[in-house]
């Protein structure tokens, strides 16, 4: 094979090549290595923080990924949602859920006394968040 030009990388996989074929007694030192790449001009400081910054972007990109992949499905649970429905239909979807989930507590009639001053878009958003709550796990955030 003819020789070619020689460039770092063409240089690195030469040395690269004699090192694994060359027999272990033939090892060099610690101050042997630093002294060939002060020569072949490798910053190797440098070289690490671009290797650590190349990890932590890839990182990153990996968490940005997975971040962007549950909100997805988020969305995708949002569009699920009960639609608006009129405010009768609304109050009473309400009504039921608040027996199912207390019964008959005492308290029960302060909060229906609140429900009647409520606008439409506040109970329909209550009832959002319920079914939003109900479609995970445990009702708390990931974390």
């Amino acid at each position: 094979m003819p020789d070619q030009p020689s460039t770092p990388a063409t240089d690195a996989v030469q040395a690269l090549s004699n090192f694994l074929s060359e027999p272990a007694s033939a090892t060099p030192t610690r101050e042997e290595i630093q002294a060939e790449l002060r020569k072949a001009s490798v910053n190797v400081p440098r070289l690490k923080r671009r290797i650590e910054n190349l990890v932590a972007k890839a990182k990153g990109q990996h968490r940005l990924e997975s971040a962007r992949s549950k909100r997805m499905d988020m969305l995708a649970r949002l569009k699920k949602l009960v639609p608006l429905q009129p405010i009768n239909q609304t109050k009473e979807q309400l009504h039921q859920f608040l027996q199912e989930a207390f019964g008959n507590d005492p308290q029960m009639a302060v909060l229906f006394r609140k429900f009647e001053d409520s606008s439409e878009a506040d109970l329909n958003s209550l009832i959002e968040d319920i079914a939003l709550l109900d479609d995970t796990d445990d009702g708390l955030p990931e974390q």
